[in-house]
């Protein structure tokens, strides 16, 4: 039993916090992007959902994996929603990098003067 709980922390929570890495990566360059990994684990439950309802599993047992298997999808959808708010926030500042608009129009009107 030792051995499974050391290979879940080791393996597990790794690839995790390695995928919450790339959702917010994959949210921040595209909303259809932000979306796959959600949506795939979604598909993943609906499988096992589907082999549970077949097999007749218990209830306790479908309880269980259902929080289980759904903690991730909700982690996924708030790390789409808070970085997809950052974004739309920046586009509609006119954020870019660290400078505004506003910054770089003077800065090339400056630039343009001194040619």
């Amino acid at each position: 039993m030792s051995n499974v709980i050391i290979l879940y922390i080791l393996v597990w929570i790794p690839m995790f916090i390695g995928l919450c890495f790339l959702q917010a990566f994959l949210s921040s360059k595209n909303k259809w992007l932000g979306l796959i990994l959600p949506f795939i684990n979604i598909t993943i439950y609906l499988f096992v959902f589907i082999n549970m309802m077949a097999t007749d599993g218990g209830n306790k047992l479908f309880i269980m994996i259902t929080i289980f298997m759904n903690i991730p999808t909700i982690v996924y959808f708030i790390i789409y929603f808070i970085v997809r708010k950052k974004v739309k926030r920046r586009s509609k500042d006119g954020d870019i990098g660290i400078y505004k608009s506003n910054s770089i129009d003077e800065v090339n009107k400056m630039k343009i003067e001194d040619l």
